[in-house]
């Protein structure tokens, strides 16, 4: 035990131990949410199966999805 404290005390590995926290929030709250996310697009989430890019082929062909960017779009811009 006496070698890893030595080890997290020592002036190499302190700045990996102060950064290590943010690091793992970003994963935690960022990163896997994000990965979830785009993992969940390429399902069918009511039945649990996988669809692959038939989500996105039928986003778009929706003519109300380019309305809705359209007027999202409006609205950020004005």
């Amino acid at each position: 035990m006496n070698k890893v404290k030595k080890f997290l005390y020592s002036q190499k590995a302190a700045p990996y131990v102060f950064i290590l926290p943010f690091v793992l929030t970003i994963l935690l709250f960022w990163l896997f949410p994000i990965g979830n996310g785009v993992l969940l697009s390429f399902q069918d989430v009511l039945k649990d199966k996988w669809v692959g890019f038939d989500n996105y082929s039928r986003l778009l062909t929706d003519k109300m999805f380019f309305k809705a960017v359209y007027n999202s779009l409006n609205v950020v811009v004005n």
